[in-house]
C-alpha cells in the first residue's frame, strides 16, 4: 500500500493517520475498513465490506480453477495407469476384465460396478472413464478395472 490514495478510507475518503495492516474501523465514519489483495496481483488495498466479498468471489473462482487443473491432471494419469494396466494384462494373457467403483463414486460410476469386458474390447472401446460420471467431490471417474481371472 504504497500511496496515499491507498492510505485513505474507501468509505468516505478521508486519510487515515496510520494505514491498516488488518480489519480496523474507520475513526471517521466508523466502517469497516478490509485489507485485501486480489488473485492477480499482489497488491494490498483497503477495501470496503462489498468489495471485500467481490474479491473473496475472485478467490473462490480462482481456487475451484486450480483444483480444477490438478484434477484434470490426476485424471490423465489414471487414464494412462488404466491403459498400462489392460495392456499388461492383454499381454499376461488375461482375456477379460471388471469394472470396479469406489464406494463413494457417483451413481452412473456405480452403475457400472461389476460390468465385464473383453479386454480387447476395453483398450479399443475404452468404457473408463465413465462418460457419465459426475462425481462432483473428486473431479473425476474413480472406476477401475479388475483382471478377471478365472471364468
Amino acid at each position: 500500500m504504497g500511496n496515499d490514495s491507498q492510505s485513505s478510507c474507501p468509505y468516505c475518503k478521508k486519510i487515515l493517520q496510520k494505514c491498516p495492516k488488518r480489519k480496523t474501523k474507520c475513526i471517521f465514519c466508523g466502517n469497516f475498513i478490509y485489507v485485501r489483495y486480489r488473485p492477480s496481483n499482489q497488491i494490498k488495498k483497503l477495501v470496503t465490506e462489498d468489495q471485500k466479498n467481490e474479491i473473496e468471489n475472485e478467490w473462490n473462482i480462482y481456487y475451484n480453477n486450480q483444483r480444477k487443473k490438478e484434477y484434470e491432471t490426476i485424471a490423465e494419469e489414471i487414464n494412462v495407469s488404466r491403459r498400462e494396466n489392460l495392456m499388461q494384462w492383454n499381454n499376461f494373457g488375461v482375456l477379460k476384465v471388471e469394472v470396479s467403483s469406489a464406494d463413494n463414486s457417483c451413481e452412473n460410476c456405480k452403475k457400472q460396478n461389476g460390468k465385464i469386458y473383453l479386454i480387447r474390447d476395453a483398450i479399443r472401446n475404452n468404457p473408463l472413464p465413465c462418460k457419465d460420471c459426475n462425481n462432483e467431490k473428486y473431479g473425476y471417474c474413480r472406476c477401475t478395472y479388475l483382471p478377471v481371472i478365472n471364468d
